[in-house]
């Protein structure tokens, strides 16, 4: 019995680890679009091309955003909008942060303000 159809997941924080495999997920699952948010533009081609192998019918899409900058939120979200037209967004899923191999009490007090800032927009 085919699974049923879903909209679209939009991944706010696409990655190399839990980014890609719950979009990967979701695609398997169901939904007829995904749209991958991240700053870094190569890695979101490779983070779509694993989305797409594990579910081929699926449509996805990448968008580069750096989320600690209200003016690329605003032109992303104008962008996924274009993308995905009139297919609804069941499901956001937002995984943004800045990676580092520092414990907490390690990071400077700039570093920790730069990392929440991803989380917590101003305009």
């Amino acid at each position: 019995m085919p699974s049923k159809q879903h909209g679209a997941l939009v991944i706010f924080g696409s990655g190399p680890g839990i980014g890609v495999h719950v979009a990967s997920r979701f695609a398997r699952g169901g939904f007829e679009k995904v749209v991958l948010v991240s700053r870094d533009a190569a890695r979101l081609r490779n983070d779509a091309f694993i989305v797409y192998s594990n579910a081929p019918r699926v449509e996805v899409s990448t968008v580069a955003a750096d989320l600690a900058s209200p003016a690329d939120v605003q032109r992303a979200l104008r962008k996924i909008s274009d993308v995905l037209g009139e297919t609804p967004v069941e499901c956001l899923h937002y995984n943004a942060a800045k990676a580092s191999r520092t414990t907490m009490l390690e990071e400077s007090v700039p570093d920790l303000r730069a990392n929440l800032e991803v989380g917590f927009l101003r305009s």
